[in-house]
């Protein structure tokens, strides 16, 4: 047998890369489907089998990926520089970017210069392609002015922007803040089964089956550690409950007039009657009632109008309630009535 030679290795090195190289060729045909057994898998089917878990920080607490001035704001302005910053917890940061995984071990250092024109610096994660064999991983942390590079199939997940003009001191720009983080969605029987927010990632969502709840992991997320409560979606982030006034007043039955917000969406509810000089007197046909004044968290967008159904078991018998910017709630009955509801009035905020 022949003794070994330095080409005979490198060709023996090149066959063995292509059979443990991570190339796929596509069949032939209409369709086909993948991770097939003993065959390979790139970096483009490994993002497409991932997709479903999203990419964004995973937050356990601690504020990974946080863009800081450097020690003193004298010393930021003459490096033009600031740090993207590990979590004060674990002194680590970590991110999924479509599948790949990357980890922030140290503060890292990043510049923004002074630019001739006002520009806006995209502080990223970018996944490139290129790089899927370097031993860094294709995943890296970049800095790019008013424009992401996309070429290669470059992705990116957006950290901060920093909006900065000529001659402007670099802690005075603009600073906007976006980390999206993604968590896992976990389902537990009852809320006692849930676990310690502290444990789970920030934002982590939690179907309670039993009780036909969802809540989410929040909370404070400071130097101490990760969430701090489970929170339910469907609890009223606002409650507004009418005052009785010398004009107005809970009708006594049904429920008390006012409004709760749940998300971006508004839901009236409750029963008035006329009160002190009017107690005992019908919402007289044709006439305007201004009832309700909504705060500001509570109004629409746009005015909203709403056919109610009046006391009494006729159903012809129905009020207009109108809801306008301002807050105001307008009531024109079409017949005269004792009392007005305001249930089935629900409209949402962002339009």
């Amino acid at each position: 047998m022949a003794d070994a030679t330095p080409e005979s290795n490198l060709a023996l090195i090149e066959e063995l890369q292509e059979l443990v190289s991570a190339e796929y060729a596509v069949p032939e045909g209409p369709e086909y489907s993948y991770p097939a057994v003993g065959q390979a898998v790139d970096d483009e089917m490994w993002k497409f089998i991932t997709l479903a878990l999203g990419s964004g920080i995973l937050d356990d607490g601690g504020w990974p990926y946080w863009l800081r001035k450097l020690g003193t704001d004298s010393e930021t302005n003459q490096a033009n520089q600031m740090k993207l910053t590990v979590a004060t917890t674990t002194e680590t940061a970590q991110a999924v970017l479509q599948g790949f995984y990357h980890r922030l071990l140290k503060d890292m250092r990043l510049d923004f210069p002074m630019p001739l024109s006002d520009t806006t610096y995209y502080v990223v994660l970018e996944l490139n392609p290129l790089k899927a064999r370097d031993p860094e991983g294709p995943i890296s942390v970049k800095v790019y002015p008013n424009e992401l590079n996309t070429e290669s199939g470059r992705e990116h997940l957006l950290l901060w922007t920093v909006g900065r003009k000529p001659n402007q001191l670099l802690t005075d720009a603009t600073i906007t803040r976006y980390r999206p983080r993604v968590a896992p969605t976990i389902t537990v029987t009852r809320v006692g089964d849930l676990p310690d927010p502290a444990t789970v990632l920030y934002g982590t969502v939690a179907v309670v089956y039993d009780e036909k709840d969802i809540v989410i992991a929040r909370g404070a997320n400071n130097a101490e550690g990760g969430a701090t409560r489970w929170e339910s979606l469907n609890d009223p982030e606002v409650v507004y409950i009418r005052p009785d006034s010398g004009v107005y007043q809970w009708v006594g039955h049904g429920a008390k007039p006012g409004a709760v917000k749940i998300g971006q969406v508004v839901y009236l509810e409750g029963r008035l009657k006329r009160a002190g000089k009017y107690e005992g007197q019908n919402f007289n046909a044709g006439t305007e009632y201004n009832v309700m004044n909504l705060p500001a968290e509570l109004r629409p967008k746009s005015e909203r109008r709403f056919l109610v159904k009046n006391s009494g078991l006729n159903a012809e018998h129905t009020s207009t309630v109108t809801i306008y910017q301002d807050g105001r709630v307008v009531v024109t009955p079409g017949y005269a009535n004792a009392w007005i509801p305001f249930d089935g009035c629900t409209y949402t905020l962002t339009r």
